[in-house]
């Protein structure tokens, strides 16, 4: 395995947010109670809403992926990157030298479909969610009609771990 694991308790919404601005995070998957989002980390962090509203998250990207969980005290957070974690907090490095990564990146299909009649910049894929739709964030216009969530998959002895989650792709028809 390539990447190291870091992992930090009682985070502070301040240290987490120096976090989140690390460049090789690309996209972010958040849930609060009135909302679930999937977009652009840069687009996120300039959401209205405060970071203290979210009760869970995972910012994203091929070299890194920062998962965090609100808790009592604070967030507990967890990084898997190539390299360096994420700055701004005080990690300590869990040990992963028994994790495998299992073969290949496996691609999670995302209900919903290309949105035609939306006026975009650039195309976009939905799934229609109450209270308001689930956007996908996809960089290349295409005519591809679905999207996929790309996750890494580690394990130990044959037991899934965890999961890390990669990118936002499309999904060739055919």
């Amino acid at each position: 395995m390539d990447e190291r694991v870091y992992v930090a308790s009682g985070v502070t919404p301040e240290a987490l947010a120096e976090a989140l601005r690390d460049p090789r995070l690309r996209w972010v998957y958040a849930e609060r109670m009135e909302d679930t989002v999937l977009t652009w980390r840069d687009d996120w962090l300039q959401m209205p809403v405060a970071l203290e509203r979210w009760t869970y998250g995972r910012a994203f990207g091929e070299e890194a992926e920062l998962r965090w969980q609100k808790s009592e005290h604070g967030y507990e957070v967890r990084a898997i990157a190539v390299g360096d974690a994420p700055a701004g907090i005080d990690w300590k490095v869990e040990p992963c030298d028994d994790w495998d990564e299992r073969p290949g990146e496996q691609p999670l299909l995302l209900v919903g479909e290309r949105d035609r009649d939306r006026p975009s910049p650039q195309p976009t894929w939905s799934e229609a969610r109450i209270p308001r739709y689930l956007a996908y964030p996809v960089e290349a216009p295409a005519q591809a009609t679905r999207v996929a969530l790309v996750q890494r998959v580690y394990q130990r002895n044959g037991v899934v771990v965890t999961t890390r989650l990669l990118r936002v792709e499309e999904v060739p028809d055919g």
